[in-house]
């Protein structure tokens, strides 16, 4: 993957310099610079395929088409071979190329032929007309910004902020989504002034901004047999494997001997001799005898890596590559693995998206028998929550008392309720609870529709920015075969309940992995999260930095003063439900450090 940038409506090589320069991390390799009559591209380069100076970007043709490209196209040999058919002529075996040649064939139509994980801009100097587009699950990230005068994009927001008419400020609306779901849903961010593409969107941008949607994902379940299913999930997970072992530098497979990382070692296994990477950080969450016995079974060339676990200085190093809070706290392990994977391998396959297609968090399950629970008589939910925790139990009377799906998921899911957001002294908008409804209008059963809300939503705006920015910080390309297109469209189809029960999960999937010859030990493995020993922090001193951020926090004014004071004291009783609301609070007083206070953001040299 790579870099880019961009300013339709301004003449200006230091400013895309500049811009350039505040992504470069993402492409270490190369960079180029387009300026047209009123559009500046650039692109900062990290050399996948074709390593040659005839992949460099940005790429034009002689018809005025001009590209600058970040991430793969897996049907670019497919595309080359219809081009070549109209007449084009390649002198290159870049999979731009084909986008721009692309381009000047099927113009805005471009996206619907594209099979990849991609963010790309298209120039065409005669109609004066760019094309912006994102795929179809959201894998790569791509921003807009839009001042009186001129519209910006790039693949991280912190390039804007080198035009001095766009300044970093909070954006209040965006807060209220952001403390339900620890992340901004798309296209908000929690910049003022800043959107996300949403995935699966084109954005066609001339005297007038249009955004249309090219991906819609199937929502009408089909019948089938688990015999079936098994085969077609099979062939599918084969070929988005295959296709993502398209490399000229060195590439491997994160191993964590869980079932998504397994699948994905053993489907590599069936070309090539797998080279894998396994991270330990430290007892605590010791994977070591999963792992060994995926290696021992299909004998992986391995690297295991040791990295320090209690690496918390590193925050605001982790939120500036981020542009967000880093809510989620696996951001710190991911940027850890990354730093040290880098010396081995340029790709790397992660196991990303497999829980949000098959069902694999233990999170369905239990809304599943809370759909039902849901019906009984309110005493009978009261006397449940006596033998509860006190906080548990209230989230609990919450979610009993949802009139809808979307108001079950939320209450049951969220960072904060929306009680508890009105406790803290934010009033609840709503828009948490609005922006969860959109996917239960669907005739789906209610399992098939929080997987397509996750897809929509966890994924692209959370877990895959997380893997992405995090990846790139050290110029590693994380590819996510679970999320092949293909692959996430048939699931889609497949019943409910060949996915998941409120007894067990993955159902599908582990069939599949069993009939490959999976080891019984992996399959039988229950869900393990990428986790960092919070409570353990706190006592190595975390706790000295977090009362100090939380007292800023309360300067803000943004709730009322103690909120984030009352998680800590309240941390002990119930670690579990509090870690969520710790990392929510702490992650954004970091987030307010480095984008709002320090002027024009500059990559922290400060550690906590």
């Amino acid at each position: 993957m790579c870099g880019i940038v961009g300013v339709l409506g301004l003449s200006d090589r230091r400013l895309i310099e500049r811009m350039k320069k505040a992504v470069a991390h993402r492409g270490p390799d190369q960079h180029g610079t387009y300026m047209g009559k009123s559009v500046m591209l650039g692109h900062q380069r990290l050399s996948i395929l074709d390593l040659s100076e005839k992949g460099r970007q940005p790429m034009a043709d002689h018809e005025g088409n001009v590209v600058v490209f970040n991430g793969e196209i897996y049907n670019h040999k497919a595309l080359r071979g219809e081009l070549e058919k109209k007449g084009y002529r390649f002198v290159s075996q870049s999979d731009t190329e084909v986008l721009v040649h692309g381009f000047s064939e099927w113009k805005n139509a471009l996206p619907e032929k594209l099979d990849g994980e991609y963010a790309f801009a298209a120039w065409n100097e005669d109609r004066r007309e760019l094309l912006l587009a994102r795929d179809a699950l959201g894998v790569v990230p791509l921003y807009v910004a839009k001042t009186r005068d001129a519209f910006f994009f790039a693949s991280e927001p912190k390039a804007f902020f080198e035009f001095e008419g766009i300044q970093p400020k909070l954006n209040s609306s965006a807060l209220d989504s952001y403390l339900t779901y620890r992340y901004p849903v798309a296209p908000d961010t929690l910049f003022e002034g800043i959107q996300k593409v949403r995935p699966g969107h084109a954005l066609t941008v001339n005297a007038k901004i249009r955004q249309r949607r090219f991906y819609v994902p199937p929502t009408q379940e089909t019948a089938v047999t688990a015999t079936e299913a098994q085969a077609r999930i099979q062939a599918l997970f084969a070929a988005s494997v295959k296709k993502r072992l398209q490399s000229d530098v060195p590439l491997g497979a994160y191993l964590s001997g869980g079932l998504d990382s397994s699948f994905i070692v053993a489907q590599m296994s069936q070309w090539t001799k797998p080279r894998t990477f396994s991270v330990a950080f430290g007892a605590e969450d010791d994977e070591t005898p999963f792992v060994e016995e995926i290696v021992s079974h299909y004998d992986t060339i391995h690297t295991p890596l040791h990295v320090e676990a209690d690496r918390f200085d590193l925050l605001p190093q982790i939120t500036w590559h981020l542009d967000a809070p880093a809510a989620d706290i696996a951001a710190l392990p991911t940027y850890l693995m990354a730093q040290a994977t880098k010396k081995y391998a340029t790709v790397v396959l992660t196991g990303d998206g497999g829980d949000e297609v098959f069902a694999g968090y233990n999170r369905y399950q239990r809304l599943l028998a809370l759909e039902r629970i849901r019906k009984i008589p309110a005493t009978w939910t009261r006397a449940a929550a006596l033998f509860l925790p006190k906080t548990t139990a209230a989230r609990l009377t919450e979610a009993m008392h949802a009139k809808s799906r979307a108001e079950l998921v939320v209450a049951y899911s969220a960072a904060y309720s929306e009680n508890e957001k009105t406790a803290m002294g934010v009033k609840p908008s709503g828009m948490a609870v609005r922006l969860a409804e959109e996917f239960f209008k669907t005739d789906q059963t209610f399992l098939n529709q929080m997987l397509a809300m996750d897809q929509a939503t966890l994924l692209p705006d959370d877990y895959l920015l997380k893997v992405n920015t995090q990846s790139m910080a050290h110029g590693v390309e994380a590819r996510v075969p679970f999320l092949d297109t293909a692959l996430v469209n048939y699931a889609a189809t497949l019943p409910a309940s060949l996915k998941a029960t409120w007894k067990t999960t993955r159902i599908i999937q582990r069939r599949a992995m069993k009939a490959m010859g999976v080891p019984e030990k992996i399959l039988k493995r229950k869900k393990h999260g990428f986790n960092v020993p919070t409570a353990s922090w706190l006592k190595q001193g975390l706790i000295g930095v977090a009362e100090q951020c939380f007292e800023s926090l309360d300067q803000r004014k943004l709730m009322k003063p103690g909120a984030g004071q009352r998680v800590l004291k309240q941390f002990d009783e119930s670690p579990a439900y509090f870690t969520r609301q710790f990392w929510t609070l702490l992650g954004l007083e970091l987030w307010c450090r480095v984008y709002l206070d320090c002027g024009k953001p500059v990559k922290p040299k400060w550690k906590l």
